[in-house]
């Protein structure tokens, strides 16, 4: 170093090279003939809550060799500043960990408190240039694992799961993403979701023993063809979610008797806090609303059905329609027209005094502003005609003689799935109730809800089991698989008949310990990832980005 200075600007320093020869960076050759001087400045990290400039007295120097097509070539000092580099390699490195972990706008913002500036656009291309350096395909750069590294091998474990580009009613886009399970961390992104991307992949990156799934049939049909030798797993969680999808359309069909079953209260109604359950009504403008989309519903399931009785199938009376063959598909077993789908509320302002407005409406009291007052001494914070709407809802039911508070609605066939698929040991006894209702309100209710309890016993049992139990769960599961093919009900049959195309998975996730707990967890870090970048990058920096964490980057 041959001067130091510091100043309102920040730290300058004039720094000079000490060998006395340069080797030619064409030819390699070493030279000490020196042709000139100049004076290069580059930045450095800030020292001491001060910027750093560094000046540095570069020499020329003219190559001995006649064939050398450069004749004259600048001294190097890398590994402390890289050729035309206007920022050390440390400022480099920094940069590129701030890009790394948050991006351009967002990084742009926080360099200041570094005392350093640079554009979004110089963080994401040093985060792309990082990766076009040295982001591993498959293998973390680990010492502990360097064989592995140097062989593009996949993981012996390795879980698979879409993730979505963007989910929308016009457009939707899904990806792939792949995560090493023995080792806990994600290994690659895909742009695509479908067989040929993941088959491809396989075939790049051989090694996989076992292979973790949802009941997706584009991986399980990538994974035959990449990887034949591979064993697949079916995921339990996504076994039983599909099986409660079946019995929600079961319930869909019979969503009449469903109806009559009265609806738990929730957790927060039971302990008088929170909850919509003392009967504030509804606003008239969304009353119409719903209104109008059950008579839209009630119309397209009569002439689903008018043309399903005129001979044409799913496909033409969807196109008859305007609608998607799925919305036929939905429409045509149903025995009534389906009901709009109920939307959870937030629980009433006036929820935390339901005992206390049910105790004096039952004592007489009929006065709203007298009630609000009451409950404005009691913490009440909300407004007079909160509590005004509330008492001319429920004088309106006592001219129409309906009990105060109103009875409770009936069951969804989407509410009481959801309690059948919880386990019975936290069911309230509400809740049990409500089950047991739903259990006799037609014989092939009955049916499909007795072999859901079946499968999910089955499901729950602990996997790491010894070799007999594992043979008891086969054969449990054959015997499960032959009583819902004869169970008569059409939606388990045709469930129990996808179970048989992929029995060897089925059976696997049965007795193999191995889940995509590990892979929805890195998809909720990328869903994390991806809505910080609000759609404006591209695919390179959302898997950048996303894998940079997983695995060392080399500086």
């Amino acid at each position: 170093m041959e001067a130091f200075a510091l100043d309102a600007d920040g730290v300058s320093l004039v720094v000079t090279a000490r060998t006395a020869r340069a080797r030619c960076p064409s030819c390699g050759r070493s030279s000490r003939r020196v042709h000139s001087r100049y004076r290069r400045s580059v930045a450095d990290v800030a020292w001491g809550g001060a910027a750093v400039t560094c000046h540095l007295l570069m020499r020329r120097f003219r190559c001995g060799r006649a064939a050398c097509p450069q004749r004259i070539f600048c001294e190097r000092v890398s590994p402390f500043a890289a050729a035309h580099a206007r920022r050390t390699e440390r400022l480099r490195a920094l940069l590129r960990e701030v890009g790394f972990a948050l991006g351009g706008r967002p990084g742009e913002r926080l360099l200041p408190a570094f005392h350093t500036t640079a554009s979004r656009t110089t963080l994401l291309r040093l985060v792309r240039a990082a990766g076009a350096a040295g982001m591993p395909a498959v293998a973390p750069l680990d010492p502990t694992v360097a064989a592995t590294a140097a062989v593009n091998t996949a993981p012996t474990l390795l879980g698979v799961d879409e993730w979505a580009f963007r989910r929308g009613p016009r457009e939707q886009r899904f990806g792939t993403i792949l995560v090493d399970l023995e080792r806990r961390r994600a290994v690659d992104l895909l742009c695509d979701a479908t067989a040929d991307g993941f088959a491809a992949w396989l075939r790049a990156h051989p090694g996989a023993a076992v292979i973790s799934r949802d009941r997706g049939g584009a991986f399980a049909e990538g994974a035959r063809v990449g990887a034949p030798d591979a064993l697949q797993v079916a995921d339990r969680f996504h076994l039983l979610r599909n099986l409660g999808d079946v019995v929600r359309r079961v319930l869909a069909r019979r969503a009449s008797l469903v109806r009559q079953v009265p609806a738990p209260g929730t957790r927060a109604q039971r302990t008088g806090v929170g909850g919509a359950g003392i009967g504030v009504p509804d606003r008239a403008d969304r009353r119409a609303s719903r209104e109008r989309t059950q008579q839209v519903m009630r119309a397209r399931y009569a002439a689903v059905q008018e043309l399903a009785a005129a001979g044409m199938n799913r496909s033409a009376i969807a196109r008859a329609l305007g609608v998607h063959r799925h919305t036929v598909q939905k429409y045509l077993p149903l025995t009534a027209p389906p009901e709009r789908r109920t939307v959870w509320r937030h629980p009433s302002i006036l929820a935390p005094h339901e005992r206390y407005l049910l105790e004096r409406w039952r004592q007489g009291s009929r006065n709203a502003l007298a009630l609000w007052r009451e409950l404005r001494r009691r913490g009440f914070a909300g407004q007079y005609r909160s509590v005004a709407r509330l008492v001319a809802h429920w004088k309106h039911l006592e001219r129409s003689g309906v009990h105060v508070p109103p009875p409770p609605p009936g069951l969804t066939p989407r509410h009481a799935t959801a309690l059948l698929l919880l386990r019975p040991e936290r069911r309230t006894e509400e809740e049990q109730r409500a089950v047991v209702g739903v259990r006799t309100v037609h014989p092939e209710v009955q049916t499909a809800v007795a072999l859901l309890d079946r499968f999910a016993a089955l499901i729950r049992t602990t996997s790491a089991a010894p070799p007999t139990e594992r043979e008891a769960r086969v054969l449990c599961l054959a015997r499960w698989l032959a009583d819902a093919t004869h169970s008569g009900v059409s939606e388990v049959q045709a469930f129990a008949k996808k179970l048989q195309q992929d029995l060897a998975a089925v059976q696997a996730g049965l007795t193999l310990p191995y889940s995509q707990g590990q892979t929805e967890g890195h998809i909720t870090r990328l869903k994390a990832l991806k809505r910080q970048m609000y759609g404006r990058a591209n695919f390179d920096l959302v898997r950048l980005r996303f894998l940079s964490a997983t695995y060392s980057i080399p500086t």
